[in-house]
């Protein structure tokens, strides 16, 4: 069985193009990374925004 978790965006976020992974930025979701990344096969982000979202997209 595949374990997949689902990170919720946040409001704060970096002020330059990157990957999802390191655009939100605020200790919650750095947290919330974290244990999705231990503990998860995979992981995506849920953005209001984007829609869901591979941690590896660029976002500008």
């Amino acid at each position: 069985m595949t374990r997949v978790a689902f990170v919720s965006c946040v409001k704060l976020k970096a002020d330059t193009a990157r990957p999802a992974r390191d655009l939100y930025v605020s200790p919650w979701f750095i947290g919330a990374r974290r244990y999705a990344e231990r503990n998860a096969d995979s992981w995506l982000i849920l953005s209001a925004a984007y829609g869901l979202v591979d941690p590896d997209r660029v976002i500008v």
